[in-house]
């Protein structure tokens, strides 16, 4: 199905024109090959290594995350890293614990994610997932619908985006659109603004989207071609919520990587992930960090107490505050689920 798409959106244009002001035209394809889907312990390989800041502003607070992560520019599936500078331990304050530790997380180009995860009690490798009813061919159809939409209103509403953050200096020029797209599972419609680096990106691939809001997207309506995208902010909940995501490409580099999963026993629980676990885990990050910044908050104002009885009410409230991040900890463990593996959870 996607050969056939994408066959289709290289007839609509010049070859002339591909060759003249485009390095990557739709219908190229990748070098690397797919990842498996099906195949939860099998060896999956990225080509590309992407660096970004995204900000998640939630009830008027604003929290921002690193992402360090590797991409597979064939079919978009996506490697969060594991170890003391990897995504989990940045982004929730820890990776392993006595009852285990997690190696890594893979989000596959259905939209699955499958977390690997070494079970220390029972000396075993677990690669553990919500099986999800979309398939690679659905995700990709729904990316590229999703791409259509938002470059079609784009042209419907002539209308400019927002100006990028003064601080973001990218070091060519930039272009952007204001688009907008239907929110996967409320069908609120929301406004997207994407910028887009004009220099032409020599990155081949093979699906619509490669990286997390940022990275490479095909154009297929106004430039027909494989492009740079170096900030994307969608407002999310309604254009009134005032919540929004926002993410800033620093790099994206050529880095070849191999995780091995083939030591790793399946689990598979119940439920349905599919494309909306991304914006669950978005949830979980503004949450935690939200605590965190709770936390810091009471730890100064304790640093200033002069009594004994406003350092005692500030304690309770850390340790308050220290249960919340526990059960919000057994929420994230439950939809990787690894649940059962964390002691404090039951």
């Amino acid at each position: 199905m996607k050969k056939i798409i994408l066959g289709i959106l290289a007839s609509t244009f010049s070859f002339a024109y591909m060759q003249s002001q485009c390095l990557a035209p739709l219908d190229a394809v990748s070098a690397i090959t797919e990842n498996p889907v099906e195949e939860i312990n099998g060896v999956f390989k990225f080509d590309y290594k992407i660096k970004a800041d995204v900000k998640f502003t939630t009830g008027g607070r604003t929290q921002q995350v690193e992402m360090d992560y590797y991409v597979n520019s064939a079919d978009g599936s996506i490697l969060f890293p594991s170890g003391f500078r990897g995504f989990f331990n940045v982004n929730f304050g820890s990776y392993q614990n006595s009852h285990g530790k997690i190696d890594g997380a893979i989000w596959l180009a259905n939209g699955q994610m499958v977390t690997y995860f070494l079970d220390k009690k029972d000396g075993v490798k677990r690669a553990v997932t919500r099986q999800s009813r979309q398939s690679a061919d659905g995700r990709f159809e729904n990316d590229y619908m999703n791409m259509m939409r938002f470059f079609n209103s784009s042209s419907e509403l002539a209308e400019h985006p927002e100006p990028m953050p003064a601080y973001i200096q990218w070091p060519t020029a930039t272009e952007g659109y204001r688009g907008e797209l239907i929110e996967a599972g409320t069908g609120i419609k929301n406004t997207v603004d994407i910028y887009f680096d004009t220099k032409p990106t020599p990155i081949k691939t093979s699906t619509v989207m490669v990286g997390f809001m940022v990275g490479v997207m095909k154009d297929a309506v106004y430039k027909n071609c494989n492009r740079l995208v170096v900030y994307n902010r969608v407002n999310i909940g309604g254009e009134d919520s005032g919540d929004s995501i926002q993410a800033e490409l620093r790099i994206m580099i050529p880095s070849g990587i191999t995780f091995d999963a083939t030591d790793y026993k399946p689990m598979f629980v119940g439920g349905d992930a599919g494309t909306d676990y991304s914006v669950k885990m978005s949830g979980f990050q503004s949450r935690m960090f939200d605590l965190m910044a709770r936390e810091e908050t009471m730890k100064t104002r304790r640093k200033r107490c002069r009594t004994v009885e406003c350092s005692s009410r500030i304690t309770a409230e850390l340790e308050r505050i220290e249960k919340e991040m526990d059960q919000l900890n057994c929420e994230i463990a439950q939809s990787m689920g690894v649940a059962d593996k964390l002691g404090e959870c039951h």
